[in-house]
């Protein structure tokens, strides 16, 4: 007799139902355990018998679970996320993620069906937070096929990107999805060379910096090179390593090289049927594909037209995919190398990259510039995303998130919360709905653009760049200001220069900047001390006939032309010191008696008291 059917046969059926539905929620395995022993002992049952019915009850609750999101009155999202729920319940039993999946496909193979949904079920699939495997730029589930002339660094790209997914590192500045494993069919050169291109593409930094990372990626599936497998022929055993080796980006360098065992070339006929089956394959495993290809002599980045027309072999190479990228040398003589990102869906944007080296023959592609992400669209961007954040938080605090629409802006309201012009405006807002960073509803017969339902959107990385870098500026701009304070306070050039002794220059500029005109005027006047100080009076030379005595009200030094420029009492103009001279009461006396003498002789030199009006008409 079976014997979970005997023991919930006795009386005590229902306390059994009821321990073992709390210990299948409880995470800890030695807890588990424990509370097992424990029923077993008081029941006197042996510990086996009570484990090979909890395990019955167990495996039972997992096919009612499955069961559950593989129900047909459930929208596409609903179904994935409680297919999420039951994998995560599932993490409280195994650590190992390949079991986990390896039991979904299992027990969902006899109860999956035929899906049948409607264009607005399946759009909303589109709110998994997992579907880039570069932000904004490779999608999960899809095959690009990259293509370039011989030697321009397809390969070299390829490679960056695949040790950035091992490492978890930004490519091309955006993140990609952290801890993915890599398959590498490499079968256009010598696995070794393979091997040694990723090895100085970073992972030999990694090996100074962090020794257990880099013996998990070498030596472990993190990262496998595979040779001499084709893409056709050898199909099954290609994705029998992609599922044993739980990987999400498949490589395969060369295309013409990966399918020569099948006596296939990139003009057979026969190729299409066969890069449509391994795009499918790649589809339905939800993993991102790269082929790796050349062009034709006469290739042409002129349009999108003539890019398509310059992959070598038939045309049908360039319909097997999901995106193409394309790369040609920069015609600006400095190495520079052009990236076209042209997705079957989405929108095309462009890159110029360069070949950073470093120390040991370290190398890494680096973004030169970009037309969809650059600092000015960044900006613009981040602004938007700024509002449409606003507006979502105060839909959540509002209505707990279960009013629906979500709250957003139509378009006329963005214009006038942003300040953007029109036209700007609704190329960003294209673009941010194109890479899924925001989403639309309709709404009142128009436009609702509004934050991810989901409540997270990969565009956040740039928002939190924005702020970090304003958190920055003011921890600074605080920092400087308690620098200028106590700057003001000092009263020599001894003092200035000893405060100021570990400041870069680029400390004192910010510090300088802090300051008002005159108290920056005070500072220079303090380490470019005049010749003569406020309150002296002197005597003018106004020009070659005329002298004016009068007192300094002010000094300003001119650091640009280094001089100071003295402003005398009565004098609108300032004066230089090659103008003035000391006035003290035997000069004023000589002078006074000079000017008399040189009236009685006629002499057109006059002495002027400050404030006076000459009058000439004794002169004419």
């Amino acid at each position: 007799m079976d014997l979970t059917n005997e023991l919930m046969g006795k009386d005590f059926k229902e306390e059994f139902k009821k321990e073992f539905s709390i210990l299948l929620n409880k995470p800890n395995e030695e807890e588990r355990e424990q509370k097992l022993f424990n029923l077993a002992e008081r029941n006197n049952l042996e510990f086996d018998e009570i484990l090979k019915a909890f395990n019955s009850v167990f495996e039972d609750t997992l096919r009612e679970r499955i069961k559950e999101f593989i129900g047909s009155n459930l929208s596409p999202l609903e179904r994935q996320l409680k297919k999420q729920q039951v994998k995560n319940w599932l993490r409280g039993f195994f650590n190992d993620t390949k079991d986990i999946n390896s039991l979904m496909d299992y027990y969902t193979a006899a109860e999956e069906e035929i899906i049948v949904c409607t264009i607005r079920q399946a759009l909303d699939l589109r709110t998994d937070r997992n579907r880039y495997l570069v932000d904004g730029l490779l999608l999960t589930g899809a095959l690009y096929l990259i293509a370039a002339a011989p030697k321009t660094g397809k390969s070299l790209y390829a490679t960056d990107l695949a040790v950035t997914c091992c490492l978890g590192n930004t490519f091309l500045n955006r993140r990609v999805q952290p801890n993915t494993n890599v398959l590498f069919l490499q079968n256009e050169e010598n696995i070794t060379e393979a091997a040694n291109r990723a090895y100085t593409n970073g992972l030999q930094n990694l090996e100074l910096e962090n020794p257990e990372m880099f013996k998990t990626i070498t030596e472990t599936n993190r990262f496998t090179l595979v040779k001499n497998l084709d893409i056709i022929q050898d199909l099954k055993k290609i994705f029998d390593l992609v599922t044993k080796y739980d990987i999400g980006l498949v490589v395969v360098d060369s295309l013409s090289a990966s399918v020569k065992k099948g006596g296939l070339n990139e003009h057979s006929p026969e190729l299409l049927a066969g890069l449509l089956t391994f795009q499918q394959h790649i589809q339905d495993r939800g993993i991102t594909g790269l082929l790796i290809h050349h062009t034709i002599k006469s290739d042409s980045n002129e349009n999108q037209q003539e890019m398509i027309k310059g992959i070598a072999g038939r045309n049908d190479i360039s319909r097997a995919n999901d995106g193409i990228i394309k790369m040609s040398a920069s015609k600006d003589a400095k190495g520079h190398l052009n990236l076209y990102f042209l997705p079957r869906n989405g929108q095309q944007c462009s890159f110029v990259v360069k070949q950073s080296v470093g120390e040991a023959c370290y190398w890494k592609y680096e973004v030169v510039e970009e037309d969809t992400l650059s600092p000015e669209n960044v900006t613009i961007q981040n602004k938007i995303l700024r509002v449409l954040k606003e507006r979502y938080n105060q839909w959540q605090l509002e209505t707990n998130g279960e009013k629906f629409p979500i709250y957003g802006y139509h378009l006329s309201e963005l214009e006038r919360s942003t300040s953007l012009e029109r036209d700007i405006l609704v190329e960003r807002l294209n673009y941010m709905l194109s890479i899924e960073g925001i989403e639309r509803t309709g709404v009142n017969r128009k436009h609702l653009y509004h934050y991810p339902l989901r409540g997270e959107s990969w565009l956040d990385q740039y928002l939190e760049a924005e702020d970090k870098t304003l958190r920055h500026q003011k921890e600074l701009l605080n920092l400087d200001l308690k620098r200028k304070d106590g700057l003001l306070e000092l009263k020599t050039k001894e003092e200035i220069k000893a405060y100021t002794k570990n400041w870069t220059i680029a400390d004192g500029q910010r510090v300088f900047n802090t300051m008002t005109a005159e108290e920056q005027n005070n500072m220079n006047l303090i380490m470019y001390p005049p010749k003569y100080p406020v309150g002296t009076l002197v005597i003018v030379d106004v020009d070659i006939h005329r002298s004016q005595k009068g007192v300094i009200g002010k000094i300003i030094y001119n650091k640009a032309l280094q001089h100071h420029q003295y402003y005398v009492d009565g004098i609108d103009s300032f004066s230089l010191e090659s103008n003035l001279r000391i006035c003290n009461s035997e000069d004023e006396a000589a002078l006074e008696a000079e000017i008399l003498s040189s009236a009685n002789e006629g002499s057109a030199l006059m002495w002027v008291e400050p404030n006076t009006e000459i009058d000439d008409s004794d002169n004419n």
